[in-house]
């Protein structure tokens, strides 16, 4: 049966694809995506459907870049990934990660120059942190890139979003560096969870550097982020004390629940957490001039 023989070779590759950024669809992609379609605002669905388009690609180039250099990780960490796997080789994903980057390329010149720049920054951030191993260096460049990366990711799903797609004015810009900041100070909490597979590949992270301040960290960063964010936003007393409260619980439950599954736990609360912080990013009270 050739025809079902070719429909299921595609459906296994189009589930090898959707595997490579499974798991950042909720903590990454969904976060991004929703604080962009907020800050843009979008004016169409086809707006809204080519930034999730280019957001999502962008992010398959990233996360067939990442998981190529961490095989040895995945397989303690994230076993079902593709490569531990087995549902692709190291040489095949390689492949793939070097022909998504012209295609990111082409996606954005279609819609606009500036779009084009953002892409080729976060191509370029991509690079720093896989192929330069910034991912297996000392945490705080760590950071600082995840933040820069996180706000390329921004800057071109933004652009996609609007109506406009050449430039981004003056609130959009204080909103996207809000992100990075919140994102390049909270960071940390994604790598309490792979502790295990990060020691054996020699990655310096927070938690794994001292597991103490990390923990604490966590405290000092998110709660003063709520309480700043709240403020900034003028929220009703009710609705900042929700929002303070929910940030109080994600630092205080990172304190005291130390166990693997506890710290998966407080990374899905934090991500909702996140989520809350960069809608109201993106929906502040900045100055909208236009650059």
């Amino acid at each position: 049966m050739p025809l079902l023989s070719t429909v299921s070779t595609l459906a296994h590759h189009a589930r090898t694809i959707v595997l490579f950024t499974e798991a950042d669809l909720k903590t990454s992609y969904l976060p991004i995506l929703c604080f962009s379609l907020a800050l843009a605002p979008v004016h169409s669905v086809s707006c809204a459907l080519r930034a999730a388009c280019w957001l999502w690609i962008h992010l398959l180039q990233f996360s067939v870049a990442n998981q190529v250099h961490a095989v040895h990780e995945d397989t303690i960490n994230k076993a079902y990934r593709p490569l531990p796997a087995k549902r692709i080789t190291v040489q095949n994903a390689a492949i793939l990660r070097w022909a998504l980057v012209p295609i990111c390329f082409g996606f954005s010149l279609l819609h606009s120059a500036e779009a084009l720049y953002a892409s080729a920054t976060f191509v370029a951030l991509t690079f720093i942190y896989n192929e330069l191993h910034v991912a297996s260096g000392f945490w705080v460049f760590r950071n600082i890139l995840n933040g820069m990366g996180f706000a390329a990711f921004e800057w071109g799903t933004t652009l996609m979003a609007g109506a406009d797609g050449q430039h981004l004015n003056s609130a959009a810009q204080f909103a996207i560096f809000s992100s990075a900041a919140i994102i390049t100070t909270t960071i940390q909490v994604q790598d309490f969870r792979d502790v295990v597979g990060d020691a054996l590949v020699g990655r310096a992270t927070f938690p794994l550097v001292s597991e103490r301040w990390a923990r604490m960290s966590v405290v000092a960063t998110v709660i003063p982020w709520s309480l700043a964010l709240s403020k900034a936003q003028e929220l009703d007393g009710s609705v900042a004390a929700l929002f303070v409260f929910l940030g109080a619980f994600v630092g205080l439950r990172f304190l005291m629940y130390r166990s693997a599954r506890s710290d998966e736990t407080s990374y899905v609360i934090y991500n909702i957490w996140l989520s809350c912080a960069h809608v109201l990013a993106a929906t502040g009270t900045s100055p909208t001039s236009s650059s």
